[in-house]
């Protein structure tokens, strides 16, 4: 990990492109959209979309360190982001992966906490940022807003307890065949190739496995046409079989996709 902070670089994201009037309406609109699609309430996103910063972080960069106090909340737009969490011993281990749109930086900032692990940027991304100052006036002054940080809080808290539960009782196999469906998910592209945003070295991190077992895995996968890859590239060519194979059910009704856990699973 970089021991030098990376600055905050300044970003044009797609709302600002060349001809749109920057920090204009269309900037507040599109930052309404994104807004929508995280679940924040269209009012709370108006106030929101007054003290937004945007910034531009390519793969590597550190959005915030290990150990450090909160200067505010981020929004992570676009892109994704790894937290890494640093052992005394010297290991590093990437402990969860934040795919756009979502919240970074809440808990801490909400408990008045150090970072417990290190944001670092997996792919090009867009990240808004909100001073401290200007949050706690908002979390004040609108009740909404802040419930839906204690729904997030909330959602985030079932994510943590069932990321240990499976890796307790799945296997190598399952978790990564639940990875790539849960990546393609969050990707809002059913059928289109994602980017796994990982190498095999972080993917191996972050499933508490060696590269050698990740490698052997996605071959599996592929041989048996449940998925192709490309470099970092995966499609989902049977999703049943992969639902299956991730122990989970697959059910598809007038187009909808849903799964749920098997029983005993």
């Amino acid at each position: 990990m970089r021991r030098i902070e990376e600055p905050m670089k300044e970003f044009e994201p797609d709302c600002c492109a060349k001809g749109a009037p920057k920090g204009g309406q269309r900037c507040v609109l599109d930052f309404k959209r994104w807004a929508d699609s995280l679940g924040i309430p269209l009012k709370s996103a108006e106030r929101l979309s007054d003290c937004w910063r945007p910034g531009r972080y390519i793969p590597g960069n550190v959005i915030f360190y290990q150990g450090h106090q909160p200067l505010g909340i981020y929004f992570v737009r676009t892109g994704s982001v790894k937290l890494v969490r640093a052992e005394g011993t010297g290991r590093q281990r990437i402990i969860r992966v934040i795919q756009a749109p979502s919240v970074l930086g809440e808990r801490s900032l909400i408990a008045d906490l150090p970072y417990a692990a290190a944001g670092i940027a997996l792919e090009d991304s867009c990240v808004c940022f909100i001073e401290t100052a200007r949050f706690q006036k908002l979390w004040d002054a609108d009740p909404a807003l802040s419930r839906f940080f204690a729904r997030l809080l909330a959602s985030k808290l079932g994510d943590a307890d069932e990321a240990g539960t499976d890796l307790a009782l799945r296997t190598i196999r399952e978790r990564v065949a639940k990875f790539i469906i849960t990546l393609e998910g969050a990707s809002k592209a059913p059928g289109a190739a994602v980017s796994l945003g990982m190498s095999r070295q972080e993917l191996a991190e972050f499933m508490g496995t060696s590269p050698e077992a990740i490698c052997r895995t996605f071959s599996e996968l592929a041989a048996k046409g449940l998925i192709s890859t490309q470099g970092r590239l995966v499609r989902i060519l049977d999703r049943a079989r992969l639902h299956a194979a991730a122990g989970l059910t697959f059910i598809n009704r007038s187009a909808a996709v849903c799964h749920r856990r098997l029983p005993g699973a």
